[in-house]
């Protein structure tokens, strides 16, 4: 009689009201759009930090290479490193990537998750090369580092950099949302005279 009598009173229990559940999901939804933005700042950041690892040792390697060569290389299975990466298939003279960085080998470009780097050079003598790494989706696409090796200009800045495509068919943000906003660095006057707009790192 005891057990009969206590399901009777859960049975009886009221529920939630809707107004109750109608505050819950405003929490939720609260909560949710401040904790998204923020958890993509921290997957962009940690890319970043693998982008410019990478860059930087494919440029020594590059270095290395010009030394020993006097020229650059045109593929990543000249350089000696071990990379994990996937290699892209190049043309000599071709775009690849969604930025359409001009390469100069066959194996010149290398994907990781989310992000291309290219051994990007419009000379044909691989007299001067650029090492680009960038990501190749989501809003800032076409945004990423550089270190320029070999180029007679000021236009770009010595070492490695952060660049953002200066063509807006392919860079989707705002200028200097990348670069100024996600990395603190600092616009690197002229540098938007050339196909990317180069930022000094802090």
């Amino acid at each position: 009689m005891k057990n009969k009598s206590s399901l009777l009173g859960v049975l009886d229990a009221k529920g939630f009201t809707l107004i109750e559940l109608l505050v819950v999901v405003l929490i939720i939804g609260i909560l949710a759009s401040v904790a998204l933005p923020q958890y993509q700042k921290v997957v962009v950041k940690s890319r970043n930090t693998q982008l410019k690892q990478l860059v930087s040792a494919i440029a020594k390697a590059e270095k290395v290479y010009y030394m020993a060569n006097g020229v650059y290389a045109a593929n990543f299975d000249e350089l000696d490193l071990d990379l994990p990466l996937t290699p892209v298939v190049t043309t000599k003279g071709g775009g690849t990537g969604v930025c359409h960085t001009t390469t100069q080998g066959t194996d010149s470009s290398r994907a990781g998750n989310g992000f291309y780097i290219t051994l990007n050079s419009g000379s044909s003598t691989l007299s001067n090369l650029a090492v680009v790494g960038y990501h190749d989706t989501g809003k800032y696409q076409c945004a990423g580092f550089a270190v320029e090796l070999s180029y007679p200009n000021s236009l770009q800045p010595e070492g490695l950099h952060c660049r953002e495509n200066n063509n807006d068919q392919y860079y989707k943000a705002g200028r200097g949302d990348f670069c100024e906003k996600i990395e603190k660095a600092v616009y690197h006057p002229s540098s938007c005279n050339t196909g990317w707009c180069a930022y000094i790192l802090p």
